[in-house]
């Protein structure tokens, strides 16, 4: 029997015939033979066909088998140069190893959210998940499979030419990951460290050993991108000993090289795969919620009418009082809003009048006191910096609009605000990313230093009271180490 050739045949009488796990393993090895076989969006869809059919709410669900075939369309989607969806796979691996309580997977599979993150640009990202893994795998007495991950860990540091650090990882990738016999010869699958190690010698400036390195990959180079990497290495290599002819070969063998590479990762078949099924999983759904209402419809006519009823009735009622709090909250953002621009308008004029009478600067400095007064009825606005107060720039008015307008900042809205302040509080703005906010806390965070008020917030991000109070304690703790929201509007204005 021709495996290759059959074995959609055997998939499909299983999936006819057999029992929901036979189904399952049936697609999960069709898509291995053509993964085997080099055709990747059909082993996609065989791979989508199998967990399509897996029921994850019941007792006897194989999660470990789960895990594994979300890990083979992890690799698939690697190979494509796809990281996004390569992340997706790699993620519903770990948490389906994690349910089937099997902690040697479940440490594979974090492993893999290094390459992605890697190949997305995200450095740091793929350095701490390297560094965890290693640890993890440390913790369970797996020494190899801790130095095994390390790769990643090098070429971070190459690529930040921290070589002191690339060469620590380097040296306990080589001596424990079981990769190297004891010639010092890497196995074939990982040939392509032999790059690494030539960028390392490059980097400190060896280019000796570089090259000796760089030709140990030219000698077993077989993929398109360790040639790549041969090229790309040769051709520095050569750049520093000023030999020229070298550097127009390897430039031009670099580039026969990189298409080779971009023909072998083009990734728009399986991209579509992924769309397809997308599609057809979407649609799956709704077919069987369709079903389902239709079982369910014949019981829902006896009580239809009074639902309805209740339902009017309860619509109306939040409806009126949504209404109501969305009229007193634009009155109170209007109202503190007139009071802003009164209070910045009075600042300006006391700045331009410095040196007329006595008597006028007096005036305006009562009537700045006033306002001053007013501004500190407003719980956040006390204790506050004039100088963020005077901020009257038009991105800043243009969300005191969006405010009494009742309208939600959009996501060009958000970009705009956090590239004005990325300019005008640089400091400011690398805190928060340092200290790792999410998305939300971030804008809250940007806000409070902009003096915005809660009901402005409230209504820029579209969320409820306790949620806001919710970031604002979460913040709080993240920036100053203080439980609770007290005094977080003063500490992130004195920033």
């Amino acid at each position: 029997m021709d495996t290759l050739d059959d074995m959609p045949a055997v998939a499909a009488y299983f999936n006819r015939y057999g029992r929901r796990g036979d189904k399952i393993t049936a697609n999960y090895l069709a898509g291995c033979v053509f993964r085997d076989k080099g055709d990747a969006p059909r082993a996609l869809k065989y791979y989508r066909d199998a967990v399509a059919l897996a029921d994850t709410a019941s007792a006897s669900c194989d999660f470990s088998q789960l895990a594994r075939i979300y890990g083979q369309m992890g690799i698939l989607f690697h190979q494509q140069r796809s990281p996004r969806h390569e992340l997706q796979a790699d993620s519903l691996s770990y948490d389906y190893a994690v349910k089937a309580r099997d902690t040697l997977f479940a440490l594979f599979a974090y492993r893999d959210f290094a390459a992605p993150y890697y190949f997305m640009g995200d450095d740091d990202k793929a350095l701490d998940i390297t560094l965890e893994a290693h640890r993890r795998f440390l913790r369970y007495g797996y020494r190899e499979y801790a130095a095994s991950c390390l790769a990643y860990a090098v070429s971070v540091h190459l690529h930040r030419h921290q070589y002191a650090e690339a060469r620590t990882y380097m040296d306990e990738y080589i001596r424990y990951s079981g990769f190297f016999n004891a010639e010092g010869d890497i196995d074939s699958s990982h040939i392509q460290f032999y790059g690494n190690i030539g960028q390392y010698y490059e980097g400190i400036h060896k280019t000796d050993s570089a090259l000796y390195y760089y030709r140990k990959l030219q000698q077993k180079a077989s993929s398109p991108d360790a040639q790549v990497m041969v090229c790309r290495g040769l051709m520095s290599v050569y750049q520093q000993k000023h030999t020229t002819d070298s550097v127009v070969k390897y430039a031009l063998l670099l580039e026969q090289a990189n298409d080779s590479a971009m023909l072998q990762h083009a990734s728009d078949e399986i991209i579509r795969m992924q769309s397809l099924y997308n599609y057809e999983e979407n649609r799956r759904e709704a077919q069987q919620k369709a079903a389902k209402a239709r079982r369910y419809q014949m019981t829902l006519w006896g009580t239809l009418g009074l639902a309805c009823l209740s339902g009017l009735f309860i619509c109306l009622y939040i409806k009126r009082r949504t209404k109501m709090q969305q009229e007193a909250l634009a009155r109170s953002n209007q109202q503190y809003l007139t009071t802003l621009s009164q209070y910045r308008q009075a600042r300006k004029d006391l700045k331009t009048l410095q040196d007329s009478t006595d008597r006028y600067i007096r005036k305006k400095e009562t009537e700045v006191r006033a306002l001053e007064e007013r501004l500190n009825a407003y719980d956040e606005i006390h204790e506050i910096a004039k100088e963020d107060v005077s901020d009257d720039a038009d991105i800043v008015r243009e969300f005191h609009r969006m405010a009494t307008t009742l309208k939600m900042a959009e996501s060009e809205d958000w970009m705009l605000l956090e590239s004005y302040m990325d300019v005008e509080y640089p400091e400011f703005a690398r805190l928060l990313n340092r200290k790792k906010l999410s998305n939300v806390e971030n804008r809250v965070a940007r806000l409070i230093r902009l003096c915005f008020i809660s009901s402005e917030i409230l209504v820029l991000l579209g969320i409820s009271k306790s949620r806001l109070s919710n970031i604002r304690a979460s913040i709080n703790k993240k920036l100053f180490h203080v439980a609770g929201t007290s005094r977080l509007d003063y500490r992130i204005r004195q920033m």
